[in-house]
Order: structure tokens, then C-alpha cells, then sequence
């Protein structure tokens, strides 16, 4: 038996035991898989690895503000060490890089938030790319602690908040008793599925409104975009990846948040990684 359906098992033993049994069909059928990123050893070598410094070719500029300021190092993927995943059409092989200002941290609110932040696609595997010394402009505080991470199949289900459980108008009960079914346990590190929102999930709505130059720091902002019409395509992010804050690797994101990349299913298939929206939520 795999991962996830050991998961699914699990779910479904817990969910017989609550209130929530009564509509078990339409949970299930909300579930979405994932790679949950389980944190490793200390490493510098060239797997999927969170921190450290990256086994990224050298013609692949270091990413940086347009000040010059060097965006922090954040996390390497194997592509083709990850099992297949539905719903996320990642390439089978390469490498994905993931970059941000760790010194200013972006919320992703803002359509200039797009200058601190970078995710980089490269075609050749971690392996054939020795490690890259960060510049000397960027502060060693922010230069994190390198740790592998091991990938594991997962199921994920939406937030309490989410349109998909609003929808089944559950009772305060039941939606304490559905918190408790999904609640995360240890770091949330994951590609995939649902993200794990500290705050809302509308990561979707926020990166399509910020992409046609709304600026998302107030709710009447998000009013004003769908009255215009911009958050049609909101439905079309997919979660990329979620990064946890995480002490050992030397990562936190605001008090103790994650930070959320994001990105179009169709921009996914072209390859077009330039695409991809950050944004930061903390408690």
C-alpha cells in the first residue's frame, strides 16, 4: 500500500469516529495529492534540499533586486526524483531553483512585489552543477543552513475557510472537528495540492488580480478586481510550492509564516517558471 493511500485510510478511519461521517463522500472527493517535503540531514549535496547554496549552472545569473540587492537561496528540486503528481504538470526532469529577498521579505500583495522573488528552470539535473558561491553582497544571516528534503506522497484538503467547506454550510462542531482531521503537523513543506494558509487561501485570486496590476492590500482592492472582471482565471493557480518556516535551517518568514509560490496550470505546461507569484503569510 502507497503513501496516500495509507493517508486515505487514516482519513477515513478518523472521519468514521466524528460528526463528519455523514458526508465522508464529499470530503473525499475534495482531496488533492501532494509531495510532502519531509526535512532530512544536514546536506550540501546535490538533492532535492532545502537551503545551503545551489547546484545551479554558472550562465544562470544569481538573482537580485533591481537595487542589486542578492535574493536569498531558498530551496532545489530534482524534478526527476519526484513521484508523478496530478494536477501539477511539472517537467520529468531538470531542476527548479527558488530565490527571494529574505532581507525584505515580499508579502505579494503588490505587483512590484515581482522584483523579490525568482524561480529558474534549468534543463540539467542538480547533478551535473557543482555548488555556487552566494555573492559577497549578500549577508551570511541569510545564507540558511542546508538540509535535504525526502519527498512522500500526501493528500491535502482545503482550509476551514475555503470556498469548497463553505459551501457544505457546516456546523461550528463539525468545522472544529474538520481543523482537527487536517491539521498540519511539523513543518509544512510541500509541492502541490492545497496550500497550508496561515491567514486566507485566496492565493489563487490574489496572484491574478496583482497579475493585471491590482494592488491586493485591502479588501476593497479585491472588491474592485472582481467587479472588473480580472479574477476569472483565479481558478487556474495551482500551489507550486510551500515553504515552511523552519529554526534549524536558520528560515523564518515574518512570525513564524510560510511563503507561498504559485503558478498558472497552463504557464506549468509551457515551461514559463518567470510566471510564478510569491507571497508570505504569518500569524
Amino acid at each position: 500500500m502507497n503513501s496516500v493511500s495509507q493517508r486515505l485510510d487514516e482519513i477515513d478511519r478518523r472521519m468514521a469516529r466524528t460528526e463528519l461521517a455523514r458526508m465522508a463522500t464529499e470530503f473525499t472527493g475534495l482531496l488533492r495529492p501532494s509531495i510532502r517535503l519531509n526535512l532530512g540531514t544536514p546536506s550540501s549535496e546535490s538533492v532535492t534540499r532545502l537551503g545551503g547554496t545551489p547546484n545551479m549552472p554558472t550562465n544562470v545569473p544569481w538573482p537580485a533586486r533591481r537595487d542589486g540587492q542578492p535574493h536569498s537561496f531558498l530551496a532545489e528540486i530534482d524534478l526527476a526524483q519526484l513521484p508523478p503528481l496530478d494536477g501539477l504538470p511539472l517537467p520529468n526532469d531538470g531542476s527548479l531553483f527558488f530565490f527571494c529577498d529574505s532581507v525584505y521579505i515580499p508579502s505579494g500583495s503588490d505587483p512590484g512585489d515581482n522584483d523579490g522573488f525568482k524561480v529558474i528552470y534549468s534543463p540539467s539535473p542538480l547533478c551535473d552543477n557543482a555548488l555556487r558561491t552566494p555573492p559577497r553582497e549578500l549577508d551570511g544571516e541569510y545564507i540558511f543552513k542546508g538540509f535535504s528534503l525526502e519527498p512522500r506522497l500526501d493528500l491535502t484538503a482545503p482550509s476551514q475557510n475555503a470556498r469548497e467547506i463553505e459551501r457544505l454550510r457546516l456546523s461550528e462542531s463539525e468545522l472544529d472537528a474538520y481543523g482537527q482531521l487536517f491539521a498540519v503537523e511539523g513543518s509544512a513543506h510541500r509541492i502541490g495540492g492545497y496550500p497550508d494558509a496561515v491567514q486566507n487561501d485566496d492565493f489563487g485570486l490574489t496572484a491574478e488580480l496583482v497579475s493585471h496590476g491590482v494592488n491586493c492590500g485591502s479588501s476593497r482592492a479585491y472588491r474592485e478586481g472582481k467587479s472588473r472582471g480580472l479574477g476569472a482565471g483565479a481558478d487556474d493557480w495551482r500551489l507550486l510550492l510551500q515553504l515552511d518556516s523552519e529554526d534549524d535551517a536558520g528560515m523564518i518568514w515574518g512570525d513564524a509564516g510560510r511563503l507561498y509560490f504559485v503558478a498558472r496550470e497552463q504557464d506549468l505546461k509551457a515551461f514559463s517558471f518567470d510566471r510564478v507569484w510569491m507571497g508570505m503569510q504569518c500569524g
